[in-house]
């Protein structure tokens, strides 16, 4: 498999201010080439707020060319999870995205975007 750097993806996506709005979203992604055969991807990623309560705020999504394939809520207790993400064959190319976004339940004047915090430890997509 190759090991995407993480000069090759940011290696975490959060929000620059203390107060998004709901709906809000930051967003880091990559696209990978697409090969004749179907390749699996493998991304890690972790929240650091994670403290298991405020749940409903923000959540964590995983996309593939714009569908969401995972998503979790920052709040729930945190760890290290392995998300394993189907690369399509054919030609073109094929975009992989973490983001956060601010829910409805987001409250004005609580920091949020300093708890939004998403880390990326590893992307590896396999060969065909």
């Amino acid at each position: 498999s190759r090991t995407v750097t993480v000069e090759d993806i940011e290696h975490f996506a959060e929000f620059t201010g203390d107060d998004p709005a709901p709906g809000a979203e930051a967003v880091v992604g990559i696209s990978v080439l697409r090969d004749s055969q179907q390749r699996e991807a493998t991304l890690e990623v972790r929240s650091l707020y994670g403290h298991g309560f405020n749940t409903g705020r923000m959540e964590m999504q995983v996309r593939v060319d714009g569908a969401v394939v995972f998503q979790r809520d920052i709040a729930a207790r945190s760890r290290w999870l392995k998300i394993e993400i189907p690369i399509p064959p054919g030609n073109g190319t094929t975009r992989i995205e973490v983001a956060v976004v601010a829910l409805p339940g987001i409250e004005s004047g609580w920091g949020w975007g300093r708890a939004s915090t998403v880390l990326i430890r590893s992307f590896e997509v396999s060969d065909a």
